[in-house]
């Protein structure tokens, strides 16, 4: 709960003073945030996190897409022994003409994403979840919104007919 409370203070869900930052310390900050429900539900966390350039961003903005990513994650699992959350954050090798050149991936473990769902995955509205799980996170709406308005780009990777889990990566 100290996660969805901290992304609920950080403001509101739009991006605001641009400047350089660390995507590798605010994601530590969220990791931090999120420790104690990790523990408490039993998820092994897999985490790896480059040194990686600074980045011309939102901090705020950040934190409210890794955390809502994060706790999307960890409701997605069980608990116990099979639930794996992994975070990856590291330099992409051939960036693309605007982007930064940094990876962000958030994977689980979890049941993961009908290809039919997949497509409405970012608009406003529209969730995974049912209607008493919904209203305790920005959205991933607004967690799409965020990310393009910091010249990012988000991805969903999910194929539940053939493996369990869901990736989100985002390219910034």
């Amino acid at each position: 709960m100290a996660l969805v409370n901290a992304m609920l203070e950080s403001g509101g869900a739009s991006v605001g003073e641009y400047k350089e930052m660390r995507i590798a310390e605010v994601m530590n900050r969220v990791l931090i945030l999120a420790e104690g429900s990790i523990k408490k539900r039993n998820i092994q966390l897999t985490k790896e996190i480059a040194d990686v350039p600074s980045v011309m961003g939102d901090s705020k903005a950040f934190l409210m897409v890794f955390s809502n990513l994060i706790v999307n994650a960890m409701e997605a699992m069980d608990d116990g022994v099979s639930a794996v959350l992994t975070v990856r954050v590291m330099a992409d090798p051939s960036p693309q003409s605007g982007r930064q050149g940094v990876v962000v991936e958030i994977s689980d473990t979890g049941v993961g994403i009908p290809k039919s769902r997949q497509a409405g995955l970012f608009k406003g509205g529209e969730s995974t979840k049912g209607i008493a799980e919904r209203q305790r996170g920005i959205g991933l709406g607004l967690v799409w919104k965020l990310t393009n308005q910091m010249g990012g780009e988000i991805t969903v990777h999910s194929d539940p007919d053939v493996a369990h889990g869901t990736m989100f990566r985002i390219v910034v």
